[in-house]
């Protein structure tokens, strides 16, 4: 029988409060590598949803820095090219729709007889048909997000 077959044998025997205990000191006794490797192995034994109780309570303990650090590696990958041009189409045909539905509308209404001067329905066209030009050419500007290496 293997020395590790033996030393499970004997912990498997001791009563829950001498397994807890033995538990809480064994971490501090090993080496970084091995705590690492104890405490993968661990959460991979444990079932499913007990392992988010535990990583839930372990990041709760985390500093506010760590926790970002956690959180920026188990982000989600940003969205293929595919996704991101179907996204950048829908927000794009939005606002054709937006603007050709506001073109329609306010063409009728300059039609209309109304009370409102015809200076004024002018200004209103104008300031749509603006205020649409400004946003289809801010989908056309960079981003100021991207960082642009010096070559």
């Amino acid at each position: 029988m293997k020395a590790s077959d033996q030393l499970i044998e004997q912990v498997s025997g001791l009563s829950t409060v001498e397994r807890t205990d033995l538990l809480s000191k064994l971490p501090q006794k090993l080496d970084s590598d091995d705590q690492n490797h104890l405490t993968t192995s661990s959460l991979n034994a444990t079932k499913d949803g007990a392992k988010v109780d535990i990583l839930t309570k372990s990041i709760k303990g985390l500093s506010v820095d760590d926790r970002k650090t956690v959180a920026q590696n188990i982000a989600l990958a940003p969205p293929s090219g595919q996704i991101r041009d179907r996204i950048w189409m829908v927000v794009i045909w939005a606002f054709v729709i937006l603007i050709v539905g506001s073109f329609i509308a306010l063409s009728i209404s300059l039609f209309t007889p109304e009370k409102t001067p015809d200076e004024a329905r002018v200004q209103i066209m104008v300031t749509v048909f603006t205020t649409a030009a400004a946003f289809l050419t801010g989908l056309l500007a960079p981003s100021p997000m991207t960082i642009q290496k010096d070559t």
